[in-house]
């Protein structure tokens, strides 16, 4: 798992000093595998967290939903990655609900030992920080999509993402197999809008609907609607 490495390295790609070591293993005993069926939720915005999770296998999506039952999808994690790190160590609730997209393993370490650790380690900490450094950049290209862009362009920029994978709206998301819902879910908009936005790009030959998979027949044109504001 990813989580050993900042608990065992010291930097450098060595392990780190005998007492981080100690640490780590006594750490890992208290690791948890949990499998998630297809759909399942691990939490739901506004639950305590209690956990820090790693993704063995499968995808997450972290997503928010409205008043009125609408759902904005914010990332997607795959193998290897970490989520839910600001409320492991702000202490407030999720701002989101984690649930899979597919039949999903997951890493499950008790909040209190990962804060130990990252107190003991400063390597540790460093690496936290830059892990969420890292999420940052990916939820400021979400938002800039959002306000900068016009409906026919995030949805392109979701298709592309199977071309050519690239921070922003949709990253990460399976967009040959994706769902109209699902694109809507990731593009800010309904699926009735998607379907019509899909139904012309197919049109004018930009790309080919394959029963409940896109596939991109032209992507020079359809770089060119991503980029309309």
């Amino acid at each position: 798992p990813q989580i050993e490495i900042f608990l065992l390295s010291d930097g450098t790609g060595e392990t780190g000093t005998h007492a981080v070591r100690a640490a780590a293993t006594q750490f890992q005993r208290r690791f948890r595998l949990r499998t998630f069926a297809e759909g399942e939720a691990i939490f739901r915005e506004g639950d305590p967290c209690e956990r820090l999770y790693e993704v063995i296998s499968g995808r997450i999506r972290l997503a928010r939903t409205s008043s009125d039952g609408r759902r904005q999808v914010v990332r997607y994690v795959t193998v290897g990655g970490l989520f839910d790190l600001v409320p492991l160590l702000d202490g407030a609730p999720h701002a989101v609900t984690a649930s899979t997209v597919e039949p999903t393993d997951v890493l499950r370490i008790p909040r209190e030992d990962v804060l130990r650790v990252i107190g003991d380690s400063p390597v540790a900490g460093g690496v936290i920080a830059r892990m969420l450094a890292g999420q940052l950049r990916d939820t400021v290209g979400l938002v800039s999509d959002l306000a900068l862009y016009h409906v026919p362009a995030r949805v392109a920029r979701i298709l592309l993402q199977d071309e050519s994978p690239h921070p922003g709206i949709g990253a990460g998301i399976p967009a040959v197999g994706a769902t109209r819902r699902e694109i809507a879910e990731n593009a800010g908009t309904s699926r009735e809008v998607v379907g019509r936005l899909l139904r012309a790009l197919e049109a004018s030959g930009i790309i080919r609907t394959e029963g409940a998979h896109i596939r991109i027949m032209d992507a020079d044109r359809l770089r060119s609607v991503a980029e309309f504001r």
